[in-house]
């Protein structure tokens, strides 16, 4: 059985701390070499035959193999041609330690089957730490260089994804801007021509759509500098103690003619939830989650406000710090639900749900305002699909906030 203890690999500014496995079927043989190499920063892993080796690199990530020739079961040579042979083992550098280097023949079979160099024995401590260190070297340039490529892999990635949703955001907001004005445009030309042979009632009728359009376009524009002022981090957060339950109540009243209108249930259930916000932002946030179940329900359907503790599914990156408390509220509503592919992009701009797109009268940005507000609280904000076949909308915030980290000025 092998015998010492499993390396790891530490990257970005520790050290990579290699493993380099030892193959000797004699254990003095292996305590020797360890002792050599005790302080050459590097983690040993022993194997008393080739079977066993074998086994191990399909475990480790080893930086080099010292390997004995003359073992029973499989001798050096042919554990060395299987590894050679297999894919993620086929680079793993192999130093053969022999009492045999005088037989040019076997130093040569040596390196026809993939070694790359030898030892002799009695093993010199010397050569062994010096010709270790080298391999060891240059498996964590091999690391780093792996890792820099990854994260410059990563950064393009990003550049990419960056630049398609910038020619995303510009042709939707160039849609979104056009649409109204359009309207405003198009009724002006038509009361142009026919204003003299319009009633009282038909005029009053095209003015309000005008100022329809024009609600639109100015609901569009604020939501776009609300956003572009979040973003920036150019907002200041005006945190006070305030209740959340007190604010959802806030919500409800200010929204109970469209609930009426609907014929739908409002339930608010949870005792009064003290915490350090800014009671205006978080006040929008509700009334956004809220507006959407309210415009997304069949009549007659139920809405719950509720404040219990409920962590995110595993897909949502969501982290409490040490002895910090949070506090949760969600809107959740008895309608068509959210697509799963479209749980995370619903909170992205412009992005609406295929379900309710069609149906929706909004700018697309509410949901994306509503996160930046959220983590400007330093909480976490999240969609996912009620057991009934709703919606679930949920952020969480801390309770306390860390006035140095969280907010904006």
């Amino acid at each position: 059985m092998p015998n010492g203890w499993t390396g790891q690999i530490l990257m970005g500014s520790a050290r990579i701390i290699p493993e380099i496995l030892l193959v000797d079927d004699v254990p003095a043989n292996l305590v020797a070499m360890q002792r050599i190499l005790k302080n050459s920063d590097v983690n040993i892993i022993k194997s008393s035959g080739g079977y066993e080796a074998l086994e191990l690199t399909m475990k480790h990530d080893f930086a080099l193999v010292l390997m004995d020739v003359h073992m029973p079961e499989i001798d050096g040579y042919e554990t060395t041609e299987m590894l050679k042979s297999t894919e993620h083992s086929k680079n793993l550098p192999v130093i053969f330690v022999t009492a045999n280097l005088e037989d040019e023949e076997n130093v040569l079979k040596g390196y026809a089957v993939g070694a790359v160099d030898y030892i002799s024995k009695p093993v010199s401590a010397e050569i062994l730490r010096k010709k270790v260190n080298v391999f060891v070297e240059l498996y964590r340039q091999r690391k780093e260089l792996e890792q820099l490529n990854r994260k410059l892999l990563e950064t393009q990635e990003k550049a990419e994804q960056s630049s398609r949703l910038k020619s995303n955001f510009l042709a939707n907001i160039t849609h979104e801007l056009r649409t109204p004005m359009h309207a405003i445009i198009g009724f002006c030309d038509i009361g142009k021509m026919n204003i003299a042979e319009w009633s009282k009632d038909e005029q009053l009728e095209n003015l309000e759509e005008i100022k329809d359009s024009g609600t639109r376009l100015l609901s569009l524009i604020n939501d776009l500098l609300d956003l572009s002022k979040l973003e920036s981090s150019n907002v200041d957060f005006d945190f006070r103690e305030s209740d959340l339950k007190d604010i959802a109540n806030t919500v409800a009243k200010s929204l109970r003619s469209l609930v009426e209108d609907k014929n739908l249930r409002l339930i608010i259930d949870g005792r009064p939830q003290k915490v350090y916000c800014d009671k205006a932002k978080i006040l929008q946030v509700m009334t956004n989650f809220l507006s959407n179940a309210i415009k997304f329900s069949p009549p007659g359907r139920n809405i719950l406000l509720s404040f219990d503790a409920s962590l995110p599914p595993e897909t949502v990156e969501y982290a409490v710090k040490p002895g910090e408390e949070s506090v949760f509220f969600s809107v959740i509503d008895e309608g068509v639900g959210v697509p799963r592919a479209e749980l995370i992009t619903v909170f992205d701009k412009f992005i609406q749900s295929s379900k309710t797109k069609t149906d929706a009268g909004g700018t697309g940005l509410g949901l994306a305002i509503c996160k930046e507000i959220i983590e400007g609280h330093g909480g976490t904000i999240w969609a996912e699909n009620a057991l009934n076949g709703g919606a679930k909308f949920t952020f969480s915030i801390p309770r306390m906030q860390h006035m140095t980290e969280v907010g904006c000025g």
